[in-house]
């Protein structure tokens, strides 16, 4: 490194030339030894004797060895191949080919040989002189095309690939030589880095054939595999190498590649199924297969931190607007992670870390077992700072998303954001207070170039915010909505799982709810319901898991957990009831029983709206139940006698498949309405007791007490309604194909009819039981209001017992069993 540091910036007449050429010579010399391809240099005289019996120009688009007496590269008179080498008296040129996401040809222009323009550079700062060759770039891009031919296709064979991994390592070791030799001129080394971009891309090919996945993450000996090379390249001056590496990366991942094909057989589908999940778990684990002990992790760290450089997420006043490349760059982060937990949640990592594989390397075959097995949740929790991103991200207003990427990366942002908060095992260890998270980390954030009171001003910045508020980002985001409805289907689906994210944050860990409350995020949701907007019915489900809380006290068993996280997980565990006393007393405190009476009653002017772009809110939906009662009207008219087949039968025909649907998603987003107002009055008679604040115990009885009982009326409604829904999925199972099936698995019926009927309504049916058990224990007259009203119905109070009674018998010994067989004995 230290004769290219003496030659670098020298311009003495025709001793320049040699130098560059001496020093030229020498580094591509250099580069051969280091991946053992042996030099290439000859006498000079030998080279003029055999020069005139020689070709002028051998074309080749992709490096294919060395050759006597030619250097490859690229030129405007021949394109892209091996050069005749005139006696090294002929400056080779320096232009470049496809580096762009479509591989279109791009040329840049050699640097001109002129002292006063050499005199001018030297003058210029490394980012001029950056800018100035990029404008070079698209100049010369735009007013002429270089016949670059197709894109490099791997040889998808053993031989070939192990060519191409050294092809690869070649060109990253010849491009971090150029850039150390010629740190201030980006023409001497943006050859070198648009050779390497091909180099990147035509790893592609390999997804053709799953089998060889193995050679990505299997080498021999101590040498990098590609997997490794990819990784070492995610940091690379260059953004553009770094996003190929994320597109390769995609491209590899894609879960689709795995679909059943009638062409191969089971192992085939298995085979490639493994060799899917290996470099998965490798790129989980930085590149490596075998994990020496204990976690080990970077990958996913390294390819979350280019973020930092992609999008200004740290600076809310100065917004830097992406490009589409860019843009396409952080979808590229998004896409790899949703892959990855898709791949978990088919159990493929898990398969995988149990299997091994064999790689041929070197003559001889090595058999590599796969590494520990890491959830992807767990690892992005716990190895990277994404959770802060996203949570900002999806927090911008519209106008700021427009400016930073556009509608369609925030709903990508929030599905994300939606999977990983919804896996309770990693966000009950990595994300237990979402108000108090550390910020988004990465060093692509502390520009060399900034200026000093830029540098200064950020690091203020970072002190006086240690910590980012997850929980503040969340309401942010619904805020908005709580007097106006998503205007687009993106937009809706955005705030669906935003929604998702906060339910599944406040249900995992109970710290979460204490910031919650203090947010006023009680009264948000109320405010969106009293509006009856479609945040409304995401407001519901939110208030369900803050108000119900997780009477999960055991831990998974999917990762070694150290003694002290469990006993920190208990500690919580044992305050979740007290902290859902706390909501549940200041749900009653801001008004939260006005509101939700009457959507446990039924009336339908209480109903929150969906939104018209949704299916559920569309003018189709409205349409189609419009002409579903006209249908059974006219049915009723004729006297026709028609069993529930042929009506349903009926109906289809009189209904289009868009409008079926639209119908069936109206009826579920009531059906939704309905079970969530349920669990929150159970949720309410469970937690508020004598001593709560406010009197929201005495306050909620009375609420049974008035206009004659009639929520009383709603209760016995109820509780015959899914009685009935219950008993006919499980005589449903029993007769099914299905039961007879899980029978000859030897797998226990009864069990699995149990699970069918709570799915059918016996979970709603059981919390029914128990809201009127604690009415007709809280109040005498109720007690004599349900009797009689069972009575006119045929039914009897046996019916809340049997409820109250299996409801019990399905809990673990605590305080919730204790008050159903409170109610068993007292009722």
């Amino acid at each position: 490194m230290s004769s290219f540091s003496k030659n670098r910036f020298r311009d003495n007449g025709s001793s320049a030339e040699a130098a560059a050429v001496e020093t030229k010579t020498s580094m591509d010399e250099t580069i051969n030894r280091m991946i053992d391809i042996p030099s290439t240099s000859s006498s000079s005289n030998a080279h003029a004797h055999d020069a005139s019996d020689m070709a002028e120009f051998i074309p080749s688009f992709t490096w294919k060895g060395p050759k006597h007496g030619y250097y490859f590269g690229t030129s405007k008179e021949y394109g892209t191949g091996y050069h005749l080498d005139e006696g090294g008296n002929k400056k080779r040129p320096n232009s470049s080919v496809r580096f762009s996401s479509t591989n279109e040809a791009r040329e840049i222009p050699s640097s001109s040989s002129s002292k006063r323009q050499k005199l001018q550079d030297a003058q210029k700062t490394g980012e001029e002189l950056l800018a100035e060759a990029e404008a070079n770039l698209l100049k010369s891009s735009s007013s002429s095309s270089i016949g670059a031919g197709p894109p490099r296709i791997l040889d998808l064979t053993q031989t070939g690939i192990q060519n191409a991994t050294i092809s690869l390592q070649r060109s990253i070791s010849k491009n971090q030589m150029k850039r150390v030799q010629y740190p201030n001129d980006p023409s001497k080394f943006m050859e070198s880095e648009l050779h390497l971009h091909d180099e990147i891309m035509s790893w592609k090919s390999i997804a053709t054939d799953l089998k060889l996945y193995p050679f990505l993450v299997g080498s021999g000996g101590n040498e990098k595999n590609v997997l490794q090379s990819f990784m070492s390249l995610l940091h690379h001056e260059n953004s553009d190498v770094s996003m190929s590496v994320l597109n390769v990366l995609v491209e590899l991942l894609d879960v689709s590649l795995l679909d059943n094909d009638s062409r191969k057989n089971e192992k085939e589908e298995e085979e490639e199924r493994i060799s899917m999940g290996m470099l998965a778990n490798a790129l989980i684990n930085g590149g490596k297969l075998e994990i020496d002990g204990g976690n080990s992790g970077g990958g996913l760290d390294l390819i979350v931190s280019n973020l930092g450089r992609l999008i200004n997420n740290d600076n809310d006043d100065l917004l830097s607007i992406p490009s589409e490349e860019d843009v396409r760059g952080i979808d590229d982060v998004f896409t790899i992670m949703e892959y990855l937990m898709d791949l978990d949640t088919m159990g493929i990592l898990q398969d995988a870390a149990e299997s091994t594989i064999e790689v041929t390397a070197g003559g001889g075959t090595k058999k590599i077992k796969g590494c520990a097995y890491q959830p992807p949740a767990i690892s992005i929790l716990r190895d990277t700072t994404l959770l802060p991103w996203l949570l900002k991200y999806v927090s911008y207003s519209n106008s700021k998303v427009q400016q930073k990427g556009g509608s369609s990366l925030k709903l990508h942002a929030s599905e994300i954001l939606a999977s990983l908060l919804q896996h309770e095992e990693a966000t009950r260890l990595h994300a237990k207070n979402l108000s108090m998270l550390p910020p988004f980390s990465s060093p692509f954030l502390d520009d060399e170039d900034d200026s000093e009171n830029e540098k200064k001003k950020r690091k203020k910045k970072k002190k006086r915010k240690t910590v980012v508020d997850g929980i503040e980002y969340l309401l942010q985001s619904i805020a908005p909505y709580r007097k106006k409805d998503p205007e687009t289907e993106e937009e809706c689906e955005t705030l669906e799982n935003i929604f998702d994210a906060l339910a599944a944050s406040l249900f995992s860990c109970s710290l979460n709810v204490q910031p919650f409350l203090d947010a006023q995020g009680i009264e948000l949701m109320l405010r969106c319901l009293r509006e009856k907007v479609h945040a409304g019915g995401g407001a519901l489900r939110v208030l369900n898991y803050v108000l119900s809380g997780n009477s999960s006290n055991g831990v998974g068993n999917a990762v070694v957990i150290k003694k002290e996280e469990v006993e920190e997980e208990n500690a919580d565990n044992n305050d979740a009831t007290m902290v859902s006393m706390r909501a549940c007393e200041q749900f009653v405190d801001a008004g939260g029983l006005k509101v939700l009476f009457p959507l446990f009653m039924g009336r339908g002017s209480a109903v929150p709206n969906p939104a018209k772009c949704s299916d559920g809110g569309s003018a189709l939906a409205a349409k189609a139940g419009e002409r579903l009662r006209k249908l059974r009207e006219n049915d009723n008219t004729n006297g026709d006698d028609h069993d529930d087949d042929n009506e349903k039968k009926k109906n289809k025909k009189g209904l289009s498949k868009r409008e079926r649907r639209a119908l069936q998603a109206r009826k579920e987003w009531l059906h939704n309405v309905e079970t969530n107002s349920i669990q929150i009055m159970y949720a309410l008679t469970r937690h508020l007791d004598d001593s709560s604040a406010y009197d929201a115990k005495a306050r909620l009885l009375v609420k049974f007490v008035e206009s004659d009982c009639e929520k009383c009326d709603r209760l016995i409604e109820l509780c015959l309604k899914y009685s009935e829904k219950m008993r006919l999925k499980e005589y449903r199972y029993y007769r099914s194909d299905e039961a007879e099936e899980a029978e000859n698995a030897g797998i226990d019926v009864d069990l699995a009819a149990l699970h069918a009927k709570l799915k059918g309504g016996g979970d709603v049916f059981h919390r029914v039981g128990a809201i009127t058990a604690f009415a007709a224990v809280g109040s005498r007259r109720c007690h004599e209001h349900i009797i009689e009203q069972l009575t006119v119905r045929n039914s009897g109070i046996s019916v809340i017992k049997e409820s109250i009674a299996e409801f019990a018998g399905m809990l673990e010994e605590g305080n919730q069993k204790s008050q159903l067989e409170y109610y068993l004995n007292t009722i």
